[in-house]
């Protein structure tokens, strides 16, 4: 035996359940482990101690048989805990059409969602702005904050007419 035994087989060993052929591999296991032999010695210690004190325990009145029947009429007229609320059964079938809504709602709104920002391209004498304007516009920055995708392109020629 490569591996030690049960705490219920040395049990089982000690009680003569085993069958013979068991009981001697057992046997022969224990002779060569100390481990296993110091268990057999705390079970054999246990029993004892168990059967000095079973000489103490004083039946009950009217005998075991008595204490039996007055258990199950107990039993009889003790009423069972009710039943524990039936929790809602759709909470997982819920959230899980949820993710799919979600889901799908993502998924069209990638496919067709906001069209594509166009450009719109102007020349200043069609504009018309003021120089100053012309100005900032140049020294602004490329992007506009809060843009909504449209973005206008100024240009200006040197001379005005």
């Amino acid at each position: 035996m490569n591996i030690h035994p049960e705490r219920e087989r040395l049990t089982a060993l000690r009680e003569g359940w085993l069958e013979e052929d068991e009981a001697r591999q057992l046997r022969a296991h224990i002779s060569g482990c100390t481990a296993c032999r110091s268990v057999m010695a705390e079970l054999e210690t246990v029993v004892e101690i168990i059967r000095d004190q079973a000489g103490n325990v004083v039946p009950p009145p009217g005998g075991y048989d008595a204490l039996l029947e007055a258990t199950l009429a107990m039993c009889d007229r003790v009423t069972p805990l009710p039943a524990p609320p039936r929790r809602f059964r759709f909470g997982p079938a819920i959230a899980a059409a949820a993710v799919l809504i979600i889901t799908l709602t993502a998924i069209f709104l990638l496919d067709h969602g906001a069209p594509a920002p166009s450009s719109v391209t102007a020349s200043a004498e069609e504009v018309d702005l003021p120089d100053f304007l012309l100005e900032e516009h140049a020294l602004a920055s490329d992007t506009v904050p809060f843009s909504t995708g449209v973005t206008l392109v100024v240009s200006a020629r040197s001379g005005r007419r």
